[in-house]
C-alpha cells in the first residue's frame, strides 16, 4: 500500500491517509429491473487524507460486485484546498482508487472496471470549503483534463504503454499477448454536447464515447447515486420505452441534466487483470482499511459533511473534531487497531521541475459550458 501512494508524495514530505469501508449490502437496483441487477452487492469505500492538522483530500468510491466483475464508482472527489502540495490531487486520487483495485484483484476480480461522471458543485466532501481563499474554480478545460490526467496515471500502471505493446508484439504472436495488450480502447470519455474529444484523448488507449455502447438503455447502463442519468432511465422505464443505449447517449446531450449550464463527462477505465501483474508486487493493502457496519459507516460519513472548512483555522478544529469522534466510535468494532484506520506515509516522488501550474482539484471544479441548441 504504501508505494502506491509515497511514489505520488515529493521526498522529504509525509500524508497521513484514513481509510475506512462498509460491509457489503445488497443491491437490486443497479440496472434497473433488468436481470443485470441480480446478485450485486455493494460497499462504500472512504479516504481522507491529512497533512499536519487539517484533512486536505478525500474520496469516497462505492464499489458494486457480482462474480468476478468488480464496477469502482468514483462518487465523490474534493479538497479543503489548505494543504502544501506535497502530492498533487490527481495523484492522491489515483492512489486511492488503485487501492481499491488491488484490493477486488486479491478478492478474486478478473476484471475491474473505473467509472465516474463529473459535475462542478462548490464542494463535496468538506462543508464551506469554498469559502476558505484558497479554492480556486477550475476551467472548463481544466475540469476535462483533470480527470483524463487521473485516470491516465492509473491505467498506465495496470497497463504496458504502446512502445510495450509493440515490443510485446514482436517476440510473441497475438495469441500469446494478453487482452489488455490488443485491446487499445480501454478508457472512454463521453461529454453530452461536445462534438470533439480529441483534444483530451491522450493516447490511443482512450476513446470518445461509452463502454456501454448495445442493447436496451434502460437494461444496459448502470444507475449510481446522485447520477444525472438516472431520471431519464427511470423515466424511459415507467414509459417501457425500447430505446437503445446509442439513441440514450445522443439524446442525453438535450436532457435538462445535461443542457441546463452544467453538463457532464462521464468516463470508463476497464482494466482485464494481466496474469503476469497477479501478485501486483509493491502495492500491498493487505490489513488497511477497516470494515464497519453499513450503518456505521454511514453516521461516520454524515459527521464528516456538517463539519465546516471554511478558514484554516475552522478546518484545523473540524479535521480533529471529526478524527477524535471517529476514533471513538470505531475503536470497538471488531479488528480495530490504528494501523488498519490511518498510515502515515513517506514521499519518495522527485520534484517536478518548475512549469506552469497546472489546475488541481484544490481548486473547485467547474461546470462545462453547454453547447447552443440549434434554432
Amino acid at each position: 500500500m504504501q508505494d502506491v501512494w509515497s511514489k505520488r508524495i515529493v521526498v522529504g514530505k509525509s500524508l497521513t491517509v484514513y481509510y475506512l469501508q462498509s460491509e457489503s449490502e445488497k443491491c437490486h437496483n443497479l440496472f434497473g429491473k433488468s436481470k443485470k441487477s441480480k446478485d450485486f452487492k455493494f460497499a462504500s469505500h472512504l479516504f481522507l487524507v491529512k497533512e499536519n492538522d487539517v484533512l486536505v483530500f478525500g474520496m469516497e468510491c462505492i464499489v458494486y460486485k457480482r462474480l468476478n466483475k468488480s464496477i469502482i464508482f468514483v462518487a465523490k472527489v474534493d479538497s479543503s484546498g489548505l494543504g502544501t502540495h506535497p502530492a498533487s490531487s490527481s495523484g492522491l486520487a489515483a492512489s486511492a482508487i488503485e487501492t481499491v483495485i488491488d484490493t477486488q484483484y486479491k478478492e478474486g476480480a478478473v476484471e475491474v472496471e473505473v467509472t465516474l461522471f463529473a459535475i462542478s458543485q462548490g464542494q463535496y466532501l468538506f462543508p464551506e470549503s469554498s469559502e476558505n481563499g484558497h479554492k480556486r474554480v477550475l476551467s472548463d478545460s481544466g475540469l476535462l483534463h483533470w480527470w483524463v490526467k487521473c485516470l491516465e496515471m492509473i491505467r498506465k500502471d495496470y497497463n504496458p504503454d504502446e512502445e510495450q505493446i509493440n515490443e510485446a508484439k514482436e517476440k510473441k504472436s497475438s495469441a500469446e499477448i494478453s487482452s489488455p495488450v490488443t485491446d487499445k480502447h480501454l478508457a472512454y470519455m463521453f461529454v453530452p454536447g461536445l462534438p470533439s474529444l480529441r483534444s483530451y484523448l491522450p493516447n490511443s488507449f482512450w476513446k470518445q464515447g461509452t463502454a456501454i455502447q448495445q442493447g436496451k438503455a434502460v437494461d444496459m447502463i448502470p444507475r449510481y447515486p446522485d447520477d444525472p442519468k438516472a431520471r431519464y432511465l427511470y423515466e424511459l422505464q415507467d414509459q417501457r420505452s425500447e430505446m437503445s443505449v446509442a439513441e440514450f447517449w445522443d439524446t442525453l446531450s438535450f436532457r435538462q441534466e445535461c443542457c441546463s449550464g452544467k453538463l457532464v463527462g462521464f468516463y470508463s477505465l476497464i482494466l482485464p487483470r494481466r496474469l503476469e501483474k497477479a501478485e501486483f508486487p509493491g502495492n500491498k493493502t493487505s490489513g488497511f482499511g477497516l470494515v464497519l457496519p453499513p450503518k456505521l459507516y454511514r453516521i461516520i460519513y454524515d459527521s464528516l459533511i456538517k463539519h465546516s472548512f471554511r478558514s484554516p483555522s475552522i478546518a484545523s478544529q473540524s479535521t480533529k473534531t471529526f478524527l477524535d469522534e471517529t476514533i471513538a466510535a470505531i475503536q470497538r468494532v471488531d479488528g480495530f487497531t490504528m494501523e488498519k484506520v490511518a498510515q502515515t506515509i513517506d514521499g519518495n516522488a522527485q520534484p517536478a521541475p518548475p512549469k506552469k501550474r497546472e489546475p488541481e482539484l484544490s481548486q473547485t471544479l467547474n461546470v462545462l459550458q453547454p453547447r447552443k441548441k440549434k434554432k
